[in-house]
Protein backbone atom coordinates (compact mmCIF):
# COMPACT_ATOMS: atom_id res chain seq x y z
CA UNK A 1 0.00 0.00 0.00
CA UNK A 2 1.32 3.44 -0.95
CA UNK A 3 1.70 6.64 0.97
CA UNK A 4 -0.93 9.34 1.17
CA UNK A 5 -0.49 12.83 -0.20
CA UNK A 6 -2.84 15.82 0.12
CA UNK A 7 -2.64 18.23 -2.82
CA UNK A 8 -4.42 21.28 -4.19
CA UNK A 9 -3.88 22.62 -7.72
CA UNK A 10 -2.17 25.97 -8.20
CA UNK A 11 -3.59 28.42 -10.70
CA UNK A 12 -1.97 28.19 -14.16
CA UNK A 13 0.97 30.45 -15.06
CA UNK A 14 1.63 31.36 -11.44
CA UNK A 15 4.62 29.17 -10.67
CA UNK A 16 7.75 28.65 -12.75
CA UNK A 17 9.57 26.04 -10.69
CA UNK A 18 9.16 23.61 -7.83
CA UNK A 19 9.71 24.60 -4.19
CA UNK A 20 10.30 22.54 -1.05
CA UNK A 21 9.36 23.91 2.36
CA UNK A 22 9.38 22.50 5.88
CA UNK A 23 6.64 20.38 7.45
CA UNK A 24 6.36 18.12 4.39
CA UNK A 25 5.06 20.94 2.18
CA UNK A 26 6.10 21.50 -1.41
CA UNK A 27 5.00 22.92 -4.71
CA UNK A 28 5.62 20.36 -7.43
CA UNK A 29 4.34 18.53 -10.44
CA UNK A 30 2.44 15.33 -9.79
CA UNK A 31 2.68 12.25 -11.96
CA UNK A 32 -0.31 11.18 -14.01
CA UNK A 33 -3.05 13.43 -12.67
CA UNK A 34 -5.60 12.69 -15.36
CA UNK A 35 -9.32 13.15 -15.71
CA UNK A 36 -9.74 9.43 -15.06
CA UNK A 37 -7.91 9.68 -11.72
CA UNK A 38 -10.02 12.59 -10.48
CA UNK A 39 -13.32 11.58 -12.14
CA UNK A 40 -15.08 11.18 -8.75
CA UNK A 41 -14.64 14.96 -8.24
CA UNK A 42 -16.76 15.82 -11.29
CA UNK A 43 -20.11 16.11 -9.46
CA UNK A 44 -18.61 18.42 -6.81
CA UNK A 45 -16.97 20.98 -9.11
CA UNK A 46 -18.01 23.07 -12.10
CA UNK A 47 -17.14 21.60 -15.53
CA UNK A 48 -14.53 24.26 -16.29
CA UNK A 49 -12.97 23.81 -12.87
CA UNK A 50 -12.80 20.04 -13.39
CA UNK A 51 -10.88 20.50 -16.66
CA UNK A 52 -8.53 23.04 -15.06
CA UNK A 53 -7.82 20.67 -12.17
CA UNK A 54 -7.05 17.82 -14.56
CA UNK A 55 -4.67 20.08 -16.53
CA UNK A 56 -2.90 21.62 -13.52
CA UNK A 57 0.87 21.61 -13.89
CA UNK A 58 1.85 22.42 -10.30
CA UNK A 59 0.25 21.39 -7.02
CA UNK A 60 0.72 22.53 -3.43
CA UNK A 61 1.35 19.25 -1.61
CA UNK A 62 1.43 18.03 1.98
CA UNK A 63 3.33 14.78 2.29
CA UNK A 64 2.83 13.54 5.87
CA UNK A 65 5.64 11.00 5.47
CA UNK A 66 8.31 13.71 5.36
CA UNK A 67 7.48 15.60 8.53
CA UNK A 68 7.01 15.05 12.23
CA UNK A 69 4.19 12.58 12.75
CA UNK A 70 0.75 14.18 12.71
CA UNK A 71 -2.07 12.91 14.88
CA UNK A 72 -4.05 10.22 13.13
CA UNK A 73 -6.91 11.18 10.89
CA UNK A 74 -7.55 12.64 7.47
CA UNK A 75 -8.96 15.86 8.96
CA UNK A 76 -5.54 16.77 10.36
CA UNK A 77 -3.98 16.27 6.93
CA UNK A 78 -6.67 18.31 5.20
CA UNK A 79 -6.33 21.03 7.84
CA UNK A 80 -2.57 21.24 7.24
CA UNK A 81 -3.08 21.46 3.47
CA UNK A 82 -5.82 24.07 3.88
CA UNK A 83 -3.54 26.19 6.06
CA UNK A 84 -0.75 25.86 3.49
CA UNK A 85 -3.11 27.14 0.79
CA UNK A 86 -4.04 30.07 3.03
CA UNK A 87 -0.34 30.86 3.57
CA UNK A 88 0.29 30.71 -0.18
CA UNK A 89 -2.61 33.12 -0.72
CA UNK A 90 -1.04 35.56 1.76
CA UNK A 91 2.33 35.40 -0.02
CA UNK A 92 0.79 35.83 -3.46
CA UNK A 93 -2.99 36.39 -3.74
CA UNK A 94 -3.45 34.56 -7.03
CA UNK A 95 -6.70 32.79 -6.19
CA UNK A 96 -7.21 29.05 -6.01
CA UNK A 97 -9.65 26.30 -6.93
CA UNK A 98 -9.52 25.32 -3.25
CA UNK A 99 -10.04 21.65 -4.02
CA UNK A 100 -8.02 19.40 -1.70
CA UNK A 101 -7.40 15.91 -2.98
CA UNK A 102 -6.05 13.00 -0.97
CA UNK A 103 -4.09 10.72 -3.27
CA UNK A 104 -2.60 7.35 -2.53
CA UNK A 105 0.76 7.18 -4.30
CA UNK A 106 1.91 3.76 -5.53
CA UNK A 107 4.98 3.56 -7.79
CA UNK A 108 4.41 7.07 -9.19
CA UNK A 109 0.77 6.30 -9.91
CA UNK A 110 -1.99 8.25 -8.17
CA UNK A 111 -5.29 6.93 -6.88
CA UNK A 112 -7.96 9.29 -5.57
CA UNK A 113 -8.76 8.41 -1.99
CA UNK A 114 -10.70 11.38 -0.64
CA UNK A 115 -11.39 15.03 -1.43
CA UNK A 116 -12.74 18.23 0.07
CA UNK A 117 -14.08 21.06 -2.04
CA UNK A 118 -14.13 24.52 -0.45
CA UNK A 119 -15.20 27.89 -1.81
CA UNK A 120 -12.98 29.14 -4.62
CA UNK A 121 -10.47 31.81 -3.61
CA UNK A 122 -10.44 34.84 -5.87
CA UNK A 123 -7.45 36.77 -7.05
CA UNK A 124 -6.63 40.44 -6.46
CA UNK A 125 -5.06 43.06 -8.70
CA UNK A 126 -1.72 42.36 -7.01
CA UNK A 127 -2.24 38.64 -7.52
CA UNK A 128 -2.92 39.03 -11.22
CA UNK A 129 0.35 40.92 -11.63
CA UNK A 130 2.38 38.57 -9.44
CA UNK A 131 4.05 35.25 -9.96
CA UNK A 132 5.44 32.85 -7.36
CA UNK A 133 8.37 31.96 -9.58
CA UNK A 134 11.08 34.14 -8.11
CA UNK A 135 9.45 36.44 -5.57
CA UNK A 136 11.14 35.08 -2.46
CA UNK A 137 8.48 32.55 -1.49
CA UNK A 138 11.15 30.18 -0.16
CA UNK A 139 12.29 32.77 2.36
CA UNK A 140 8.87 33.64 3.78
CA UNK A 141 6.53 30.68 3.29
CA UNK A 142 7.55 28.66 6.36
CA UNK A 143 7.08 31.62 8.72
CA UNK A 144 3.70 32.52 7.24
CA UNK A 145 2.57 28.89 7.37
CA UNK A 146 3.57 28.73 11.05
CA UNK A 147 1.51 31.85 11.71
CA UNK A 148 -1.51 30.48 9.88
CA UNK A 149 -1.24 27.21 11.81
CA UNK A 150 -1.54 29.12 15.08
CA UNK A 151 0.31 28.60 18.34
CA UNK A 152 2.34 25.44 18.61
CA UNK A 153 1.04 22.76 20.94
CA UNK A 154 4.53 21.34 21.52
CA UNK A 155 5.99 21.99 24.95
Amino acid sequence: MGADLIATPIEPNVIRREHTFSAGLSIRRLPQVSKEVIEPLRPAVAPLTFDEIANSRHWLCLDPNTQDPLPDGDQTLFSGAFNAARALQIVCPVGAKHVFVQFQVDSDKLRLKNAQVCSKLHTTLVGRAASLGDNGIAEVFDQIYAGVQGPSTKA
